[in-house]
């Protein structure tokens, strides 16, 4: 497969006899403006490998849409074909100047064999011998003698291969993943001399055509690899010495097939286009901002695709994506445009669909929270690495985007995460809680804008929960932690700043660790309480009694909105203010909508003599945009 098409299929077929490689070169009989040609040959992708059993031939179109979208008249033909036998199992055609001499010669991924085939080109050249490189049958034709046949070995069934200026002197290198899987860089020494193998132990790459790409991903000026795996890619840059640097994990929102390195929005900077043939989003793209990191990912949604790809089609920067759509074959050539958000509200517009990709865990839960962290006024984002025992700190810019993440060692398997200005220094703490090491921690940032490695909070029991807030006006923010005493039993610890704890045991029917600790006056009569929502039951409340007497919490556990139900397996809240008295509501959702409610006390039933309980009042529903939404 020549560069010009990605296919989703391209893995898959290998011819199972021997095969040869047929040139038709193109012969104009009309004059026409080069640009012309050649940009319509990219945009319609009529350059390409056939693999049909025993051939792979290089087919051009005989008619062609130029670059503005006219039907031309001008007419051009072909020369006959030139073969070059070689083996089966070839593929991943590359053409590119490899010894300097102005032409382009062939590379070709040789699996049968093990090696990476080079055709030289010697058009025009005299007194060329060049000796097969193996025996001919009796019945084989020899091979045109356009090219001079070499090979290289290559230890592998190759999967991917690109052929690309790899260490900035000039010459293309060859890199390529295969099968045992291993990522090869060879770089070409000149006169046609091959470096020793520079190998990176990569063992969940993709094994297809379009896994691995090149391009300059950092704005460095320096051309950088890129290879897909299955929930990541792997980003290796060139260094400065012009070495390559350790593979760097990029993570995916979803899995991806496809990946290729182009300008998308024409600002000169190169950008991530992320393919899934099948998926409702086929195409998705991060774009390079001027600091040389990649932004969220950008979803749109179309059919599924059988084939694309992107390119310039004319003079301008502007790169159009040309693609095959799969259940009709209809081709169809669409660019990326930036329009003016849609106004939903005075307060809110319509934006684009970003996903930004988090590093894959498998644990059930992991801490992340928005919070301004380092007092500019913004807000921060924080996200725990729990496998790896890290910490990412995304800062927020002027513009609103996020910096690229700085990774900081911490406490392992962290779930919960708080800010606040615990001492009232004017600097926000961070708590962290760590399911795995049973410890609460708490850092913040230091001169040097590091997080240094939490202080331990000492606590009796394991923690389970954790949350921070202040519990009356004009007070410092309290730290509250739900943990699990050694007599199973399950208490509130509360604790200031200068050390002071309060401690209240919880009722004994509470037997399921709870899944998130919020405050909130959640009765809004003007005291914060404490919600703790515990996945399949009741939301439990803990009420804060007016007096200077009252020391505990009032404990009640309330019937979510909606009742306890499947839906309610993965409880989640937030706290707005939908109405605009300046009372802020409980945000829960349930299945495929939202409710804002304000937790009210019972009406009491008359000549009963069971005390008036709690409900929760529903003052807004949202619902989700289909029946089948999940919240």
């Amino acid at each position: 497969m020549l560069p010009g098409k990605r296919n989703h299929r391209d893995a898959k077929e290998w011819p199972n006899r021997n095969s040869r490689i047929r040139i038709c070169a193109l012969m104009p009989i009309n004059s026409s403006p080069k640009t012309t040609l050649a940009g319509t040959l990219r945009a319609l992708m009529n350059t390409m490998i056939s693999f049909r059993r025993s051939v792979a031939a290089i087919l051009f179109a005989s008619t062609f849409v130029s670059a503005h979208g006219q039907i031309t008249t001008n007419r051009f033909a072909f020369t006959g074909a030139e073969i070059f036998p070689l083996d089966s199992q070839i593929g991943i055609l590359q053409a590119v100047d490899l010894d300097g001499d102005g032409l382009n010669d062939l590379v070709i991924a040789n699996n049968s064999r093990s090696k990476i085939t080079l055709l030289f080109n010697q058009t025009g050249k005299t007194n060329i011998f060049s000796k097969p490189l193996t025996k001919r049958d009796i019945n084989d034709l020899p091979p045109d003698s356009r090219f001079r046949v070499d090979s290289i070995p290559s230890e592998k069934r190759i999967g991917g291969m690109v052929v690309t200026d790899l260490n900035s002197d000039g010459r293309p290198d060859i890199a390529y993943y295969g099968e045992p899987k291993e990522l090869i860089v060879i770089y070409n020494q000149g006169s046609n001399i091959w470096s020793a193998p520079k190998r990176f132990a990569i063992e969940d790459g993709q094994l297809n055509p379009n896994s691995l790409t090149s391009g300059d991903i950092n704005g460095d000026g320096r051309t950088d690899l890129v290879l897909l795996a299955e929930n990541h890619a792997y980003l290796i840059t060139q260094n400065a010495d012009h070495t390559l640097a350790e593979p760097e994990k990029l993570p995916l929102s979803s899995s991806v097939r496809s990946v290729q390195v182009m300008d998308i929005d024409g600002d000169g900077r190169n950008d991530l286009l992320l393919v899934n043939f099948d998926n409702a989003s086929p195409f998705r793209f991060r774009l390079q901002n001027s600091d040389g990191q990649l932004g969220p990912e950008n979803y749109f949604k179309l059919p599924a695709i059988h084939s694309y790809w992107g390119d310039t089609i004319d003079s301008t920067k502007q790169t159009f994506i040309t693609s095959v759509t799969r259940d009709t074959g209809r081709a169809q050539i669409s660019e990326f445009t930036r329009k003016e958000a849609e106004s939903l509200s005075p307060d809110f517009k319509q934006g684009q669909f970003q996903v930004l990709p988090l590093a894959k865990s498998d644990k059930s839960k992991r801490g992340l929270l928005w919070a301004d962290v380092n007092g500019d006024g913004r807000a921060d984002l924080l996200v725990a690495e729990p496998e790896r025992g890290q910490i990412s700190l995304y800062e927020q810019k002027a513009d609103g985007s996020l910096a690229s993440p700085r990774s900081f060692p911490t406490l392992s398997g962290i779930t919960d995460i708080a800010v606040a200005d615990w001492d009232g220094d004017g600097k926000p703490e961070i708590f962290l809680l760590s399911a795995d090491e049973r410890q609460v921690g708490v850092t913040r940032l230091d001169d040097k804008a590091r997080l240094p490695f939490p202080e331990l909070i000492q606590l009796e029991g394991k923690p389970l929960a954790l949350a921070v807030g202040i519990l009356s006006p004009g007070a410092k923010p309290t730290l509250a932690v739900i943990v699990l005493g050694t007599d199973d039993r399950r208490a509130l610890v509360t604790r200031t700043a200068d050390g002071k704890t309060r401690t209240q045991k919880l009722s004994a029917k509470f037997e399921t660790n709870p899944s998130s600790l919020t405050f909130h006056d959640v009765n809004q009569d003007g005291l914060t309480d404490l919600v703790a929502l515990i996945p399949g039951e009741k939301v439990k409340v803990l009420l804060q009694v007016a007096g200077k007497d009252a020391k505990d919490f009032d404990e009640q556990d309330v019937t979510p909105p909606g009742g306890v139900s499947e839906g309610f397996g993965s409880p989640w809240l937030s706290v707005a203010d939908v109405d605009g008295d300046g009372k802020p509501e409980l945000l829960m959702t349930q299945k495929n909508f939202l409710r804002a409610v304000v937790l009210k006390p019972e009406a009491a039933i008359a000549n009963s003599t069971n005390k008036p309980g709690w409900v929760f009042q529903v003052k807004e529903q949202i619902n989700g945009a289909a029946s089948n939404s999940k919240l």
